[in-house]
């Protein structure tokens, strides 16, 4: 009976030089693949939710104010502030209250280290119940709310202006408090800055 003669496959034992190392190559290859798979949808949901964060913090309201140079330089009450809504969302009942922290008058001088809590706030009438709209300005002048006698000289005041609001729709009032502090500048006039609450 003559000798059957049987080909081997590639891959299986007795099979064609180098048939093994191409098998381990295309196992390498897909297991490669595989690792990528998830690697890719981690990037890419990664993605997703940081676009979805940026998108949501951009509808957060986000009032600021602004203070700008007195009127009167020798008077810094003179000065306004300008509130601006830098959201999409509408803000509805705004309210802006002035919280009080310090006066000082001179020849006293201003502790730099002492915070005030601003419970103390007064406001007037025409400063209340506002819908600013994305960009919006509404400004108050505090000088209409209290000025120093004549012949009195400030030498210092730490006050803050609290806006009270809820945005558009939702029925949850919010308040942000922005503090600002006089400090005298070079030509001896005091001037309005932002400094943390704390």
């Amino acid at each position: 009976m003559a000798p059957t003669h049987l080909e081997a496959k590639e891959g299986m034992p007795g099979g064609p030089p180098g048939s093994r190392r191409k098998m381990s190559k295309r196992k390498i290859t897909a297991i490669q693949t595989k690792k990528r798979i998830p690697l890719i949808g981690l990037i890419l949901g990664t993605a997703t939710i940081l676009g979805a964060a940026i998108a949501v913090l951009t509808l957060i309201p986000r009032p600021i104010v602004d203070p700008s140079g007195p009127v009167d330089p020798s008077n810094p009450f003179s000065s306004s502030f300008t509130i601006t809504n830098m959201s999409f969302i509408p803000l509805e009942g705004l309210n802006v209250y002035v919280g009080l922290g310090r006066v000082v008058t001179e020849p006293a001088q201003m502790d730099q280290n002492i915070e005030p809590d601003f419970k103390a706030q007064l406001a007037r009438s025409e400063w209340t119940n506002h819908r600013l709209s994305m960009d919006e300005r509404f400004t108050i002048t505090i000088g209409d709310l209290f000025s120093i006698g004549d012949g009195v000289r400030l030498s210092g005041a730490d006050i803050a202006i609290v806006v009270s609001y809820h945005p558009w729709i939702i029925p949850l009032r919010r308040e942000k408090v922005f503090r600002f502090v006089t400090k005298r500048q070079t030509d001896g006039r005091l001037y309005w800055y932002s400094r943390p609450l704390h």
